[in-house]
C-alpha cells in the first residue's frame, strides 16, 4: 500500500472537527461498503461508499504563534491519484516511501540537485528553515522540520498508520 509524506490545508468539517484536507477524501482503490445512513427526516437509506484515506497529521492546536492553515500528513491508501489531483496538497518528497527512505539522503537516493532544490521551495513556500538543506541531510530531518513548523513537538517517528 502506498504511502507519502504530504501537506495539506487543515479544514473544519460540518461537525466542527479541525483535520486535514486528505482526511475527507475516499480512497478509490478499495471496495465499497454498504452504510446505514438517515435522512433529515429520519429515513434510514443504504449508501455504498469507499473508505477513508489512512493517515496521521502533525496539526497545531490553535496557539498563538502556530500554524494553523496547514498540517503535515502520513498517508496510505490503495490509490492516491485523486490526492494528487488536489493542487493545495503537496507529495512533499514527490514520490512513496520505500523502506528506511527517511534515514536516507538525496544523494544516497540518487536525487538531483534540481529535485532537492524543489524541495527547497516547497519548504520555504511553507516558511521552514531551509538552512543546512541539501544534498547530505538525511530526509527524517526535512520531514521533521516540516512537522515542527506546525507542532515543535513533531517527531516522524510518532507517526503511525496501518
Amino acid at each position: 500500500m502506498p504511502s507519502r509524506w504530504m501537506t495539506c490545508p487543515v479544514v473544519t468539517t460540518s461537525d466542527g472537527v479541525r483535520r486535514a484536507k486528505v482526511g475527507i477524501y475516499r480512497d478509490p482503490g478499495t471496495p465499497e461498503t454498504p452504510r446505514l445512513v438517515k435522512d433529515s427526516d429520519g429515513t434510514e437509506t443504504t449508501v455504498h461508499l469507499r473508505n477513508l484515506y489512512r493517515y496521521s497529521a502533525s496539526i497545531s492546536s490553535q496557539r498563538p504563534g502556530q500554524v494553523n492553515s496547514w498540517c503535515l500528513c502520513f498517508v496510505k491508501g490503495e490509490d492516491l491519484s485523486p490526492l494528487d489531483a488536489d493542487a493545495e496538497i503537496d507529495n512533499l518528497l514527490e514520490q512513496d516511501l520505500t523502506p528506511n527512505m527517511l534515514g536516507e539522503t538525496p544523494r544516497s537516493l540518487g536525487w538531483s540537485a534540481s529535485r532537492v532544490d524543489r524541495l527547497k521551495e516547497r519548504l520555504r513556500d511553507k516558511s521552514v528553515s531551509v538552512d543546512g538543506v541539501g544534498m547530505d541531510t538525511p530526509l527524517w530531518q526535512v520531514v521533521e522540520r516540516v512537522g515542527q513548523r506546525v507542532n515543535p513537538a513533531f517527531h516522524p517517528r510518532r507517526t503511525w498508520v496501518r
